[in-house]
């Protein structure tokens, strides 16, 4: 039951917070990249060196990327304990089905 609260409150973490907070970030950086010229295109391997330029310019959007990241990152993790916790409880559920 456990790790069915955690995978509950994993979920709860990321769509109240994580998700809201990247998505706020990456439409920043998006109008930050059309001011200069760039994201028209799909991916970035076109134009490595224009985004290079930009981080380095542009604070504002070097500070936006890194606060990006790191909510994307903490919503990925997040994704993955909830999808561990609730693999975790199916196998263990599967296991001793014949005791239910």
């Amino acid at each position: 039951m456990t790790l069915f609260f955690v995978a509950v409150i994993m979920a709860g973490l990321n769509v109240q917070w994580f998700c809201p907070s990247a998505t706020e970030c990456m439409l920043v950086m998006q109008e930050i990249e059309k001011e200069h010229g760039l994201g028209n295109q799909v991916g970035m391997s076109f134009n490595k060196e224009g985004y290079a330029k930009l981080r380095e310019q542009d604070p504002k959007y070097k500070e936006h990327r890194t606060t990006f990241y790191r909510y994307h990152g903490l919503s990925n993790l997040c994704n993955l304990i909830g999808f561990f916790s609730t693999t975790i409880n199916l196998i263990y559920l599967a296991l001793h089905l014949g005791t239910i």
